[in-house]
């Protein structure tokens, strides 16, 4: 997959974060990191590129800082798109001018040199730029997983917490219906022997009234 689309995306050279200051390395062509991680503090406190998270508190909405590294990786590639076609461009006419047995196109020849050379390192910069944004955010997240860990822990622990006051609370709830049954239980008992002792009154004053029956007719 291509990385610039056939339709040319929308870009503000004003608001561009290239470079053609950077000086790579003669013997690894890349440019150091501290540069890099210098120029890019700078663009950050010109707020030309968003801070870089911290993540040494619980994180917020994790969708936004998705959503703003997405428009970041846009906007980057919107630019690196703009200068890569000024960079085929340049390239071709200096191949063309160079190779040229017009010997007056030798001047073209350098000056079209200049212009690949400057476009190159823009396109440089930018890669660069993305690249340690990118290991940025991986070693962020690396070095932060004791972080995470503990957040994790904490929400196990809160977890725990509530499944605690639950069960206290069912307890309490099976208790009390312990209890009402209980009562329950000593009304049909208090019930049950008042009708048991009615019942008995009821067979003392019957055998009574029988005795007496029985005494007046002898």
């Amino acid at each position: 997959m291509d990385v610039c689309p056939a339709t040319p995306l929308p870009f503000d050279p004003s608001k561009g974060i290239s470079t053609t200051t950077f000086s790579p390395d003669s013997s690894t062509g890349r440019v150091p990191a501290s540069t890099v991680a210098s120029y890019i503090d700078s663009l950050q406190r010109q707020g030309l590129l968003p801070a870089t998270p911290a993540y040494s508190n619980p994180p917020g909405d994790l969708a936004e800082q998705i959503n703003k590294d997405g428009d970041t990786y846009k906007s980057i590639q919107a630019e690196y798109c703009y200068y890569e076609e000024q960079y085929k461009t340049a390239l071709s006419n200096y191949l063309a001018a160079a190779t040229s047995t017009d010997t007056s196109q030798n001047v073209a020849a350098q000056n079209q040199m200049k212009a690949v050379t400057q476009l190159n390192l823009r396109l440089n910069s930018l890669l660069e730029i993305m690249n340690a944004l990118s290991q940025n955010r991986a070693n962020n997240v690396q070095s932060n997983k004791d972080s995470i860990n503990q957040w994790n822990k904490q929400i196990s622990t809160r977890l725990s917490g509530l499944q605690e006051q639950y069960n206290r609370i069912k307890g309490n709830k099976d208790t009390i219906l312990r209890q009402n049954r209980m009562v329950d239980f000593t009304k049909e008992k208090n019930s049950s022997a008042s009708n048991q002792i009615g019942l008995y009154i009821a067979l003392n004053v019957a055998a009574i009234g029988l005795i007496f029956f029985v005494s007046r007719s002898l």
